[in-house]
């Protein structure tokens, strides 16, 4: 038992809770919505802490070299995190279309793309700190992984608030919130 990670025994909790709400039968709506996803409760309470504990904990030479490459790291997060999201989008929506996969909206293809086109460099950054990497190479993926999840955030909150189907208002919402976010 004791070769067994946290991971493993939290996928397996999962998948004992599954199990119950399946078989319970009625008690499944009433454990539905109190195990629901809230995305309001995760957008203002548990992700704030995680992403300000990233910029608290860069300090010193960090946050010197952060602010110094601060234009590249701007341009891939931005641009990298666009350009997934486009693709990931896109495809998802087309291949819909041409029958490889479920037919979804354009809204509901890309706000999965939205979702997933932010990447998760943890084992990148673990790598480069056993191997003592290049500090402008860590601070790049370190600083672009802090802000592409900013920009899917606000990918899917525009997509989400988007219910027209309107890109002028899409864009406008996008942009405005995202610049608003980056000057405070």
């Amino acid at each position: 038992w004791r070769m067994m990670q946290l991971p493993v025994w939290a996928a397996f909790l999962g998948m004992m809770c599954g199990m119950v709400l399946r078989i319970s039968g009625k008690e499944v709506n009433m454990l539905e919505s109190i195990l629901a996803f809230n995305e309001d409760m995760f957008f203002i309470f548990l992700l704030p802490p995680i992403i300000f504990e990233s910029g608290y904990s860069m300090s010193g030479l960090k946050a010197k070299m952060f602010f110094k490459n601060f234009g590249a790291i701007l341009w891939y997060a931005f641009f990298c995190t666009t350009v997934a999201f486009l693709f990931v989008g896109g495809s998802m929506y087309l291949f819909g279309q041409v029958g490889m996969s479920r037919e979804i909206t354009l809204t509901e293809a890309f706000a999965f793309g939205a979702v997933v086109a932010s990447t998760d460099p943890v084992s990148v950054l673990a790598l480069f700190k056993d191997l003592t990497a290049d500090p402008t190479l860590e601070i790049l993926v370190f600083g672009e992984s802090l802000l592409n999840d900013a920009i899917s955030i606000v990918l899917y909150k525009a997509i989400a608030a988007d219910k027209g189907g309107d890109i002028k208002a899409f864009l406008a919402t996008f942009l405005t919130s995202f610049f608003m976010s980056l000057i405070v």
